[in-house]
């Protein structure tokens, strides 16, 4: 039983590794810039950290984690995060004080297993990126190592078992002694007691339970995979038929996916209190809350439609504007200060408003701003949205905020 559990544990160990290779060993090539200016054509397992990529326009699939030093992408990192939604990632700051941090400049970051789907250039210039990490330092090389050699668990299961063998164990050795000091005074042979005595060890701790258990966990192992079913923990099978709860929190996994625009609450005139709320959004005179909707975003366009967060969809497409963004096979139209420009439809109230710069939204900060300007005049205005209570950290008079925004924020949350 015991050569036959090794054997077995061997064998799918061995299995699951070289599945696992065939689906993460991937390899392509990419342009590489050199000091004198030429590119090069290299297999992405040949790059090195301080590498610098040229992002093909047509988008390609990430082999390594790099920064973003020159012009904007548009991601797919669905195979890390599981969001659908593409992203744009924006250059990274060019300050002489910066000290990069690969999760705080996340938004600059392309990472190992995303794929680029396009690329914006400035001008003539080429997207540029920056190799920072390669193989197993990647964050996909950490999602591999996870897999491969997972933390340990302490589940009260596994404490449990170590306590019934220690207890085993304890009851073995009182038999033990008990049967050596009665064999030696009745005057048995050293051999007979040694047979007799080590057996009763046997006998109370099975040599036998690693492997035992080894083949039930191999047994269920397959049993699962029949029903479609995978596990990379082994050990946690044994406690997974105890749980009678799971929780997710993810939306669109208990609620269904999509959603609505219920409508707005605008300031009054006096920016104090609060207006009624509006449910036609469409029907919202110009000013900074209109302004702010269709520009403070991270929408782009792709193929023909606008792409990007549920949220930020349904509040632009309730604005009844329009978004266009110059021509990515026109580079020449990216010498403009608004390669981004929302403007109403035909007949409608407002004027053109160009997006000049775009912070895209991040979880430390909780909050996403872009710089505006409008194509008529030549002031520049700056928009951002985030969670209320980072919001009211950023405002230096809160007098000047309405004084309901408290109330009507839980009256909303809880509707």
């Amino acid at each position: 039983m015991s050569v036959f559990g090794i054997t077995m544990s061997v064998i799918q160990t061995r299995r699951n590794q070289k599945a696992l290779m065939s689906t993460v060993g991937t390899t392509d090539w990419i342009g590489v810039c050199r000091d004198n200016g030429t590119s090069e054509r290299l297999e992405t397992r040949l790059l090195v950290p301080g590498d610098v990529l040229e992002v093909p326009p047509t988008g390609c699939h990430m082999q390594c984690d790099a920064v973003l030093l020159s012009g904007n992408a548009i991601l797919d990192e669905s195979s890390l995060t599981g969001e659908s939604v593409p992203v744009t990632k924006t250059p990274v700051p060019c300050r002489r004080d910066l000290v990069f941090s690969a999760k705080e400049h996340a938004r600059h970051m392309l990472f190992t297993g995303t794929k680029v789907i396009q690329t914006r250039y400035i001008g003539s210039e080429r997207v540029l990126a920056l190799v920072v990490n390669t193989g197993n330092s990647t964050v996909k090389g950490g999602l591999i190592r996870s897999i491969l050699y997972p933390p340990p668990v302490d589940y009260k299961f596994e404490r449990d078992s170590y306590q019934f063998v220690k207890l085993l164990g304890v009851i073995a050795a009182i038999g033990f002694l008990y049967t050596l000091v009665t064999k030696i005074v009745r005057g048995v042979s050293a051999t007979k007691i040694a047979i007799e005595s080590l057996d009763l060890i046997t006998i109370a701790v099975p040599p036998a339970l690693p492997a035992a258990m080894t083949v039930g966990r191999m047994n269920a192992q397959q049993r699962l995979k029949k029903k479609a079913i995978y596990c990379i923990s082994p050990r946690s099978i044994n406690v997974s038929g105890s749980i009678d709860c799971v929780c997710f929190d993810k939306t669109g996994t208990l609620t269904e996916e999509g959603l609505d625009m219920w409508g707005v609450v605008p300031a009054d005139g006096s920016g104090t209190n609060l207006a009624a709320p509006l449910r036609d959004v469409s029907r919202l005179p110009p000013g900074h809350l209109l302004s702010g909707m269709v520009t403070c975003h991270s929408i782009t366009v792709m193929c023909g439609e606008l792409k990007g967060d549920p949220l930020d969809l349904k509040m632009f497409e309730a604005t009844g504007w329009i978004l266009e963004e110059a021509n990515v096979e026109d580079h020449s139209k990216y010498d403009l200060l608004f390669p981004t420009v929302v403007r109403p439809q035909d007949g409608a109230e407002g004027e053109a408003i160009g997006i000049v710069r775009s912070f895209p939204f991040t979880s430390t900060l909780q909050r996403m701003s872009v710089v505006t300007r409008g194509l008529s005049d030549n002031h520049f205005t700056a928009y951002c949205k985030g969670s209320p209570e980072m919001i009211h950290t950023l405002c230096q008079q809160v007098r000047t905020l309405p004084q309901q925004r408290q109330q009507q924020i839980v009256k909303l949350t809880f509707k």
